[in-house]
């Protein structure tokens, strides 16, 4: 095997077989200025002068040798060369792009078409989506194409496999996390549609993500009085490069916190109440007051000429079989039942999550349809959430005082207890500034204050309707302290249950007969127009907290 050749040789090897871009040459080092200006200017590393060399002798074979003479042994010049020696080099490539020495009134042609193309992009999505957040994440990936075909024609030419690998490696990870999810939660399905718009979502993400960053390096360069590609000086580039890695995180961070928590993929049933336990059903649809679809199951109960129903909602990211146990033991109890499929969950539409917050709209759109298309089997309603849609539940009785009843199981407090899990591994005082960035930026999306909404303070808006709050003693997602000062807030009368041995959401399946008859006894006694907690004082199991 040939020995290796020396790196300045190889250099000097491949110039010979190039020809060299025009206009190029000597004068262009020249006007930079004087030799001495330079070297006051200028601080270089001495450690590259090594790369320096090769490169000033790569230019001298091109035909520069007038100008490379007793240069070798002062690294001051050698590396304006090296600067100079890379400028043409993408001058070179610019021209070839066609992006250098454009005429002005092309530039403006192009400026103008863009803001076009960007202000049709966004009414297209705006017509598309519900919301203004919406429709900045579905035109922020046609926006940057048109971008790209105006302004960086090269775009495809530079990219590199790199970019590839990383778009690949991300749509796997997303597709295999859903799977994963698709797997725990029982008869359920993942559509593919539903993994291409995760996909998506995360393309629109990186490219805000990338105008952000955009921007700070272009406000940071400016600051400290360097072009936004400079490398050199390093006392400079390096406090930028800290800077602007800081100003990210601070930022984007709480943004893609905001944005994975107010928006996620949905996943369908696969059976229905019909084929898992013989239950009759019929499946319905309705319009909220704010023109969402929504879908859901009516359960009828097994005795027919029953004139009361529940809305039965549950937590988000599950479907609806998984409640279907609920939806069972109260039609078994004398109760027609509605098991909702709220906004972006199942078959209903969106994929926008609000905390139990926004969801209470589609409480109050289900009470309006069981009203107008079921009146006889509606005369009274009451309503049952677990987790998020127990939130959702206390939502709407707050604002409607339609429903005469309210059963919360598992509730989260406030929204910003859902976010904790994401921000309890920071230290103080990072944790409280990315929750509360989170909760602005989530607010901003969803179009409410999530500072002042949640569980909180629509328990204690409630009263005199009545609210069991149903929890498990093992539950570690909502600690029971935090339902605890649910029952503190909540007006007379209310209840507090807390299950032995069951953890979130898991009260049912952890005790099924007591929460039966809890949860039966308390919603007949209102139907009756009786205490609604009269019997507790008697009950079994003795968790039970009553409060007339």
């Amino acid at each position: 095997m040939a020995p290796r050749r020396p790196a300045a040789q190889r250099a000097v090897r491949r110039c010979r077989s190039r020809r060299p871009p025009p206009a190029s040459r000597p004068g262009r080092v020249l006007a930079l200025g004087s030799r001495q200006k330079f070297l006051n200017r200028l601080s270089w590393d001495k450690s590259l002068r090594g790369r320096w060399l090769r490169i000033a002798a790569t230019l001298q074979r091109l035909g520069e040798e007038p100008f490379c003479r007793d240069l070798f042994d002062n690294t001051g010049f050698v590396g304006i060369l090296v600067m100079r020696a890379v400028r043409i080099r993408k001058d070179h490539r610019r021209e070839e792009a066609g992006e250098l020495h454009r005429p002005q009134n092309v530039m403006i042609a192009q400026a103008s078409l863009l803001v076009l193309a960007e202000i049709a992009v966004f009414g297209l999505s705006m017509a598309l989506c519900r919301s203004a957040a919406d429709a900045v994440y579905v035109a922020a990936v046609p926006g940057f194409l048109v971008y790209a075909v105006l302004f960086r024609q090269d775009a495809a030419r530079r990219l590199s496999w790199r970019h590839g690998v990383y778009f690949a490696a991300l749509g796997l990870a997303a597709t295999a996390c859903l799977i994963a999810l698709a797997q725990m939660m029982p008869l359920v399905s993942l559509s593919w549609l539903e993994v291409l718009a995760a996909v998506y979502f995360l393309a629109a993400l990186y490219i805000l993500l990338w105008v952000a960053d955009q921007i700070i390096n272009a406000a940071v360069a400016r600051a400290l009085g360097i072009a936004g590609d400079a490398r050199l000086p390093r006392r400079r580039v390096v406090p930028k490069t800290v800077l602007r890695i800081l100003a990210l995180i601070l930022l984007g961070g709480p943004f893609v916190a905001a944005a994975m928590a107010t928006h996620g993929p949905k996943f369908k049933d696969t059976s229905n109440p019909k084929q898992l336990g013989g239950v009759d059903y019929e499946p319905v649809g309705f319009c909220t007051a704010d023109g969402v679809r929504l879908h859901g199951w009516f359960i009828p109960a097994t005795d027919m000429s029953s004139d009361t129903s529940v809305i039965v909602v549950g937590a988000r990211g599950m479907s609806k079989t998984c409640f279907l146990p609920h939806a069972v033991m109260l039609a078994d109890g004398w109760f027609n039942v509605l098991l909702l499929d709220l906004r972006g969950e199942g078959e209903s539409e969106g994929h926008t999550r609000g905390f139990g917050v926004v969801e209470g709209r589609d409480v109050v759109g289900a009470l309006d349809y069981l009203r107008q298309a079921r009146p006889h089997q509606s005369l009274h309603v009451f309503a049952l959430g677990v987790s998020q849609g127990a939130s959702a539940v206390l939502a709407a009785a707050r604002a409607d005082p339609r429903i005469e009843a309210v059963v919360a199981d598992s509730t989260f407090p406030r929204p910003a207890t859902e976010l904790e899990g994401m921000t309890s591994w920071l230290p103080w005082p990072l944790s409280d500034y990315f929750q509360k960035t989170t909760l602005l930026l989530a607010s901003a999306q969803l179009g409410c204050n999530l500072f002042e909404s949640g569980a909180c303070r629509d328990v204690a808006q409630i009263g005199p309707r009545p609210v069991l709050l149903i929890h498990g003693q093992e539950d570690h997602a909502v600690p029971v302290r935090q339902a605890e000062e649910l029952f503190r807030l909540a007006r007379d009368p209310a209840m507090l249950w807390k299950v032995h041995g069951a953890s979130h959401g898991e009260s049912l399946s952890a005790n099924p007969v007591d929460y039966s008859g809890v949860v039966g006894k308390m919603l007949r006694s209102v139907r009756l127009g009786l205490p609604p907690f009269q019997w507790a004082a008697k009950a079994n199991p003795p968790e039970v907290s009553p409060r007339a």
